[in-house]
């Protein structure tokens, strides 16, 4: 069986396939105070997903401690930035080969892709004034609502894998697996593009209300 990784915490026929699929998937919905999970209408034949919910405690009584604390225990990215919030999403495939006399395809195709959220938890919330509490939950909200953004990209990169590589045939087994690695590629490369114009588009969630104080 062989096997592939990709992950991200950011032309032909396959980028039809690409740009086909991102049209299917469509946008991110508004959400509880709660991480979502990724829709499972979303995800297309042979792809399983798997969220993972982790927090960094915060405390604070007023806006300004608020944001104290999220600059000092916020979640770095790799240029070693602080962020409110992170997501992290791998996508990770197997297949067999089907070999005929003639070629060789891909037979018993699964690809899965595993999301990661890391989200600020106000431990000190019961002791603060209500209407502190709820300008709280309305940033968490579309902190959150900017999060399921950045995992669609994951989702979409796993839909896209799993529908390009599933077709693949080859004249040799070696040439199929060079070509099935290059075309994951190309859709990685295309999808943290699009991941980074979607946070310049957004100024990493501010215009969604993805900032506090």
């Amino acid at each position: 069986m062989l096997q592939g990784s990709i992950s991200s915490n950011v032309v032909s026929l396959t980028r039809l396939a690409i740009c086909a699929l991102i049209a299917q998937v469509g946008c991110a919905k508004p959400v509880s105070q709660a991480p979502p999970n990724l829709p499972p209408a979303h995800v297309v034949e042979g792809v399983s997903a798997k969220v993972k919910r982790q927090f960094y405690d915060i405390d604070g009584r007023s806006r300004s401690g608020l944001r104290a604390s999220l600059d000092q225990r916020g979640p770095f990215d790799e240029q070693g930035q602080r962020f409110d919030a992170k997501t992290r999403w791998t996508v990770k495939w197997a297949y067999n080969y089907d070999r005929t006399t003639i070629d060789c395809g891909i037979s018993g195709l699964t690809t899965n892709v595993e999301v990661t959220y890391t989200l600020p938890r106000w431990v000190t919330a019961q002791t603060a004034r209500p209407r502190l509490r709820q300008a709280w939950v309305r940033y968490l909200n579309a902190l959150t609502l900017h999060e399921q953004g950045h995992a669609h990209y994951g989702l979409q990169t796993a839909n896209a894998i799993q529908t390009v590589l599933v077709g693949l045939r080859a004249p040799t087994c070696a040439e199929l697996e060079r070509q099935a690695d290059a075309a994951a590629e190309r859709i990685l490369e295309h999808m943290n593009d699009e991941e980074k114009t979607y946070d310049q588009a957004t100024q990493h969630g501010r215009t969604q209300g993805g900032r506090f104080g």
